[in-house]
């Protein structure tokens, strides 16, 4: 259990890396994983 928060915890600060990354590169267009998350 312990192991998937920790996993779940790193996902989601990693995605904000890239999110705050594409948002200072381009901010016009909106993060992919978004899409993903809904669909799956």
């Amino acid at each position: 259990m312990v192991c998937l928060l920790i996993s779940i915890i790193r996902l989601r600060y990693l995605q904000n890396l890239v999110r705050s990354q594409n948002q200072s590169r381009l901010q016009h267009q909106p993060p992919k994983w978004d899409g993903d998350k809904i669909n799956s």
